[in-house]
């Protein structure tokens, strides 16, 4: 009775417990649930994009256009989500999110949706999402024992690949019968639904260092990025995934018109390729959940870089109409995403401090985001150019290039992680 008074009044030096544990299983599970929502949404708008526009300039566009709120918006994002009260916190963002939601369904059913709505609609919600993403993975090595943390890290991606495995799959099958005004309530009952155990649940509060009680909103946000120069690596881990995300992002926004346009694909085509993809997601987080401590995690790390290059040439080269050698390269970048993606964030959570772990996750966000509007600005022109098939040929094989130079000519591979 006494731990769970201390939990609930002041902050606690000793975040996770088990019991802390136990309320993170259930914050995650109703977060799953709003996730599956959001993604058979996310889903429905880019096919009804790819639709409505044939233009692989004007999918690279919007998708930039949508991306630069997150963006700007992130770096802020961290150095709130450390001082807030998380809980709170997430029930104003998700509702936010879900009213923006709530809004545009609204607009399509007065019969006014376009594209540029939708856009401008996705702006929003986008701005919600930079506050959301650092404030869900500060809440794991608070919530999650420290020997728990890559096994979690790995079942969360498997989850999540489910998810959007399904996701696809049920946007398809949906959109059958339903047009796109339908469709965006799920967004909305979802997160209801994911709304009432977040009321319920116990999230501990973070102490902080002594003496840094009442640092200024700006002493902060610059010590936040003052975490480049003082952990170990992460300067080298920001420029890594930097340029990996402005590699794969072109590839990812135009993907739905390399089925639908390249490859006369349908709707089902497209979902049945995304199919693959968390099919591999799930595999690979599976595996990395397997085993409670990974050794060498640099090493893995930048092995599925370039494994997730590989997955994206053998999908370039598919021949005419052949979604299922597409669906192999798919499967393939899935694999590796999951798989690595749990150890980075391993390596970032055990070093760097809890009180910190809000700013280091919007950073390293605004690292891996930062080139991502460029990459996505300048896929469809270059895609036009140089052709699509070429043009993505020459993203894969830049990739394992680069991921081979930054094992080999950093000290990233010297570090004890």
């Amino acid at each position: 009775m006494q731990e769970e008074k201390i939990e609930e009044q002041v902050p606690i030096k000793i975040y996770a417990t088990n019991r802390t544990f136990r309320s993170y299983l259930v914050f995650w599970v109703s977060q799953l649930v709003s996730l599956l929502g959001s993604s058979i949404v996310q889903f429905s708008i880019i096919w009804w994009i790819t639709i409505e526009t044939q233009s692989a300039i004007f999918l690279s566009i919007s998708a930039a256009l949508t991306f630069l709120p997150q963006l700007i918006t992130l770096p802020i994002a961290g150095v709130f989500a450390d001082k807030w009260n998380k809980k709170r916190a997430l029930i104003a963002i998700d509702f936010s999110q879900a009213f923006v939601t709530f809004i545009l369904a609204l607009v399509f059913l007065g019969g006014y949706g376009a594209v540029w709505i939708v856009v401008l609609f996705n702006a929003l919600r986008s701005i919600f999402q930079a506050f959301h993403m650092p404030t869900v993975d500060s809440l794991v090595p608070a919530m999650v024992p420290k020997d728990k943390l890559t096994r979690v890290n790995s079942f969360n991606g498997m989850f999540r690949s489910l998810i959007f495995f399904s996701g696809p799959l049920i946007g398809a099958g949906l959109m059958m019968f339903w047009s796109i005004r339908e469709i965006l309530w799920l967004d909305v009952i979802t997160f209801i639904i994911a709304l009432i155990p977040l009321l319920f649940i116990s999230i501990p509060l973070v102490e902080k260092e002594k003496d840094k009680e009442e640092i200024p909103f700006i002493q902060e946000f610059k010590e936040g990025f003052s975490l480049l120069k003082t952990t170990p690596g992460f300067l080298v881990l920001a420029i890594w995934s930097l340029i990996a995300n402005f590699l794969l992002v072109p590839f990812n926004i135009l993907l739905s018109f390399f089925v639908n346009v390249t490859h006369s694909g349908t709707e089902v085509s497209f979902a049945v390729i995304m199919a693959f993809m968390q099919a591999g997601s799930i595999t690979g987080a599976l595996i990395i959940s397997l085993k409670k401590v990974w050794k060498r995690k640099v090493l893995i790390l930048m092995a599925c870089g370039a494994g997730t290059n590989v997955g994206l040439l053998i999908a370039a080269f598919a021949p005419l109409g052949q979604f299922f050698v597409m669906g192999i390269g798919e499967f393939i970048i899935g694999f590796t995403l999951s798989a690595g993606l749990p150890i980075y964030f391993t390596i970032l959570q055990t070093a760097v401090s809890p009180d910190k772990q809000g700013r280091i996750f919007s950073i390293d966000a605004t690292f891996s985001f930062a080139i991502m509007p460029i990459g996505m600005i300048v896929a469809g022109p270059l895609a036009n150019f140089l052709g699509i098939i070429n043009f993505f040929v020459i993203l894969g094989i830049s990739g394992i290039i680069f991921n081979v130079l930054i094992y080999f000519f950093t000290n990233l591979r010297h570090l004890k992680y």
